[in-house]
């Protein structure tokens, strides 16, 4: 498994080959922003938030439901 510091090594380089940086060169997206983003578009276009919570990994629909029931709609 990858420590933190690998993937976010990792990460930044993906997010800098494909130009997603600001005028510093830092990453303009975290993996938790573009989480969000999933989460909020799969919702926002009808994907069933039990389904959205499989893919996300989540326990508890309810976790799903507390984080981005506000995004369904």
């Amino acid at each position: 498994m990858p420590t933190a510091s690998t993937y976010g090594y990792h990460f930044r380089k993906a997010c800098l080959s494909a130009g997603l940086v600001d005028a510093d060169d830092r990453a303009t997206h975290t993996p938790g922003s573009l989480r969000h983003f999933f989460a909020s578009t799969a919702l926002a276009n009808g994907v069933p938030i039990r389904e959205v919570s499989r893919r996300l990994g989540h326990k508890s629909i309810k976790t799903t439901a507390d984080i981005y029931g506000g995004c369904a709609g």
